[in-house]
């Protein structure tokens, strides 16, 4: 049985998902779907879909899905097997820029 993001978020990712106004289904299309995957730091990894991968997609999305999707990063910890947290990915921040 797989595991929803719901079931694997910390309390930390629940509470940013509930600030930021994203569902825990798009999560759980983002952790499906990504294909950016990068070290960000202390056994973490940021996970975001690309622009090229959502337009790819485009057909099974609809329009506002696709949005939400290109400008989400999701950090997990392979430590905990958990979601740490949920952000908006806009690209300003080097440390967080998930480059293929």
């Amino acid at each position: 049985m797989r595991q929803s993001a719901r079931d694997v978020m910390s309390q930390h990712a629940t509470r940013r998902c509930q600030q930021r106004g994203v569902p825990h289904e798009v999560v759980e299309l983002l952790l499906d779907h990504h294909d950016l995957d990068r070290e960000a730091g202390s056994g973490c990894r940021i996970l975001c879909i690309s622009r090229r991968r959502v337009r790819s997609d485009a057909a099974m999305l609809e329009p506002q899905l696709a949005r939400r999707l290109e400008n989400l990063a999701v950090i997990w910890s392979d430590d905990r097997g958990q979601i740490v947290t949920v952000l908006r990915n806009h690209g300003t921040s080097r440390r967080y820029a998930a480059r293929a």
